[in-house]
């Protein structure tokens, strides 16, 4: 008996040892060592690379930096950088910062790596937001602080970094698919935009989806579930909150009493299944429905009643058996989706082959996003 309870001791012992055993060091790139601390996006190309490393051209890049109050900086090997306030962080260097390390851990595989980290961005935000509405009047100063309630009710300060991986080949050629890897790290991805994407984990309800979409000539395609709780709150929050007063305070006006508790009635009554597509013409969107009752009762208060449903400005919305169906304009005729319903959400643009997906990552408080295009030739 003793030799066995020495035994499951050991056991316990080594299974302890185990969990608090260090995690594999992260072997940062060499360059994180000179850049400064205050570094807030880095972008780079892994050692071999026959080609120089290069952004894609982003329109009013420039801008936005100046907006910021960033500054761009490329170095020898090819890196480029961009720094902020030198006073807002500890850091001596970019490889001092523990987001950093982070990131270069989250297992992304590419040839051409991206680095934000989304603390010092935010906090770059919305003094900047302030700044550029001095002296511009009612007008600007509202929209000041338009930008930090967005903040708060977005949660935005929650995140912490974003990691992006692109893999390309050495030699592109004609009809070659570039596909970007991005995982998006945050304090907290149950609340504000982050937990808008749904758990993996999905109950038979969720998996009521349509089979088929009117997606011939959509210039967008998104099919997936959300988290109908995460929407109700964002949207309460986005139109006042507990406080009185958000960023689309104005919607709370126009939605005063019946009709705003209806509307975020209606959310609630989702079950988070969702299919949409639409073009310049038409749009076409399916909901999966969790208690019709509760949704035909906040409808009737939001809408018009209509021969077989109701009707919501341009839309037309009616209750199916398998959920909500709302269209306006040319519907054209249904067209098998191309690949099956992912957990998180699938999202396509046709017209320029574009397409991702938007999932929780397996390590907490992460988000996973994939997209694949064509390669552009320069």
């Amino acid at each position: 008996m003793k030799a066995h309870a020495a035994t499951a001791l050991l056991s316990v012992a080594l299974a302890l040892a185990a969990c608090d055993a260090p995690a594999p060091a992260v072997v940062l790139p060499a360059f994180a060592a000179g850049l400064p601390g205050h570094t807030v996006a880095a972008f780079w190309s892994e050692p071999g690379l026959p080609e120089p490393t290069s952004l894609p051209a982003i329109e009013g890049l420039a801008s936005a930096e100046s907006w910021l109050g960033v500054t761009r900086a490329r170095d020898a090997a090819g890196v480029q950088s961009w720094t902020g306030d030198p006073t807002a962080v500890a850091w001596r260097s970019l490889a001092d910062n523990r987001l950093f390390a982070a990131a270069c851990g989250a297992g992304l595989r590419g040839d051409r790596r991206l680095f934000v980290d989304l603390q010092q961005l935010i906090d770059l935000l919305v003094p900047a937001a302030s700044a550029a509405s001095t002296g511009s009047g009612p007008t600007g100063a509202m929209r000041g602080m338009v930008v930090q309630e967005l903040v708060e009710a977005l949660r935005l300060r929650s995140l912490l970094w974003l990691a992006a991986a692109e893999r390309t080949a050495a030699e592109r050629t004609a009809g070659e698919r570039r596909q970007v890897q991005a995982v998006l790290a945050a304090t907290d991805t149950r609340e504000g935009v982050c937990g808008l994407p749904a758990l993996p984990s999905r109950s038979a309800l969720l998996m009521q989806l349509p089979t088929q979409l009117p997606s011939e000539g959509a210039d967008m395609v998104l099919i997936g579930h959300f988290a109908p709780a995460a929407a109700e709150r964002l949207a309460r929050d986005l139109i006042g909150g507990d406080a009185g007063h958000g960023p689309l305070q104005m919607a709370r006006e126009m939605l005063r009493g019946p009709r705003l508790e209806s509307g975020l009635a209606a959310i609630k009554a989702l079950s988070g299944g969702v299919a949409a597509c639409g073009g310049l013409e038409f749009a076409h969107v399916w909901l999966g429905v969790a208690d019709a009752r509760a949704l035909g009762d906040a409808l009737d208060v939001l809408a018009q009643p209509a021969t077989d449903g109701w009707q919501f400005g341009k839309w037309q919305i009616k209750l199916v058996a398998a959920g909500l169906v709302a269209t306006f304009g040319r519907v054209p005729r249904a067209e098998q989706p191309q690949r099956s319903v992912p957990d998180g959400l699938w999202f396509a643009f046709p017209k320029v082959s574009v397409q991702g997906t938007l999932q929780r990552a397996d390590a907490p408080n992460r988000l996973r996003l994939e997209v694949e295009m064509p390669v552009r030739f320069r």
